[in-house]
């Protein structure tokens, strides 16, 4: 597809602009990995198999995340008393190919997703991935496929948002979140992150709570899943809120996110809040000793 015929049926709502796809094409891979590695909000074991496999999509896509969790940042304090240093990049970013998954990840079929724990099964090319990487599946060339899969998923009633950065910024919340955890147990010894992880993921949605979920977040968020319908509800509601916040060029806010979730009920929003507090458990689960 053309540049021109996307201009001339362009849904703004889902955020892509001309502006963007111009970005796009002239976006180098490589250097936005180097970018990644060197920059200041970097820590100093992030990003150990950043790979974007040369594609100019992600890469673009990234790096305008990038931007917009560093406003977010600025915004809100959401780590209070902790540095927010590590907090506006994810831990890792992995492009892989369908040919160099394991069988057992074949068997999965991942898109997009983020791994909890240390992943020996998904490329087995690589022996294993750290907790945080996101994983981001090889199979869009360009930022029009990807608008038009938003497209079609808010449609279907799959995601809360049809912007082309949703799923981006939906694993890139995942990978923050997963990073706090990590930093205030493993860095300050506050705690077991395993056990911590474990404990949230298996957290369930009441039959209420996820009818409320379906109707403003989507059958993605709402749908019934062994593990992580906290960790769903958490990502996706707030990437509804960043995504409908965000103003044209995609790195800064036309309105506080915040205030986007203000205009959901409030049920919602309580819920919301209950799903983001992700508690810090310090001892084992059968260890009855206080």
């Amino acid at each position: 597809m053309k540049i021109t015929s996307v201009q001339n049926n362009m849904n703004f709502k889902s955020g892509l602009t001309p502006q963007i796809l111009a970005l796009e094409q002239k976006i180098n891979p490589k250097r936005t990995e180097s970018y990644f590695k060197n920059n200041r909000y970097c820590d100093w074991l992030d990003f150990q198999r950043l790979d974007f496999k040369n594609n100019k999509a992600y890469a673009t896509a990234c790096k305008l995340c990038f931007n917009i969790f560093k406003e977010f940042k600025n915004k809100h304090n959401y780590v209070k008393g902790v540095s927010a240093q590590n907090h506006v990049l994810p831990h890792d970013i992995y492009v892989f190919n369908y040919e160099d998954l394991t069988k057992q990840a074949k068997a999965g079929n991942p898109f997009f997703q983020m791994n909890w724990d240390y992943r020996h099964d998904f490329d087995k090319n690589i022996k294993s991935f750290d907790p945080g990487t996101i994983f981001l599946s090889n199979r869009f060339s360009d930022l029009e496929h990807i608008n038009v899969q938003m497209d079609k998923n808010k449609k279907d009633h799959f995601t809360s948002t049809s912007h082309f950065l949703h799923f981006f910024v939906h694993e890139w919340l995942h990978s923050i979140q997963q990073k706090i955890v990590h930093n205030l147990t493993s860095d300050l010894g506050q705690g077991s992150y395993g056990l911590s992880t474990e404990i949230y993921q298996e957290k369930k949605l009441s039959r209420l709570e996820r009818d409320m979920v379906y109707d403003i977040l989507g059958s993605y968020a709402a749908q019934n899943m062994d593990r992580g319908e906290y960790a769903e509800v958490f990502a996706e509601g707030w990437t509804k809120c960043i995504c409908e916040a965000l103003d044209k060029d995609c790195m800064h806010f036309k309105k506080d996110p915040l205030r986007i979730l203000k205009t959901l009920p409030k049920e919602f929003q309580k819920l919301l809040w209950k799903t983001s507090d992700m508690e810090i458990t310090y001892r084992r689960k059968n260890d009855n000793n206080p």
